[in-house]
């Protein structure tokens, strides 16, 4: 776009950024944004269905709020299975697996 502005500010006509496009253009570049874009998805996506099967704010505890000090130290609960067992996204989880 800065460069579309660019050369109806400082050049005699529009189609001669027709031009300019027709000769930078890249599809190397092209082709590595799109991929990039794809990859950046399925990690979302990947993240997204993962929190659903986990319940509702799981991953966030499971990435950002359990201590991993914590479980080295042995302060954590003996069994951290015990609490996870009860809840429905787990057997939902077992019963797809």
């Amino acid at each position: 776009m800065e460069v579309f502005v660019e050369f109806l500010f400082h050049r005699d006509a529009p189609q001669a950024f027709n031009h300019h496009i027709a000769a930078e253009f890249s599809w190397n570049k092209l082709i590595a944004i799109h991929v990039w874009v794809l990859v950046l998805f399925l990690i979302y996506t990947t993240a997204v269905e993962v929190n659903g099967l986990l319940g509702a704010g799981e991953l966030f505890k499971i990435l950002f709020k359990r201590r991993s000090a914590a479980l080295k130290a042995g302060t954590a609960p003996a069994d951290p299975r015990s609490r996870e067992a009860r809840s429905p996204a787990h057997a939902e989880l077992v019963a797809l697996l």
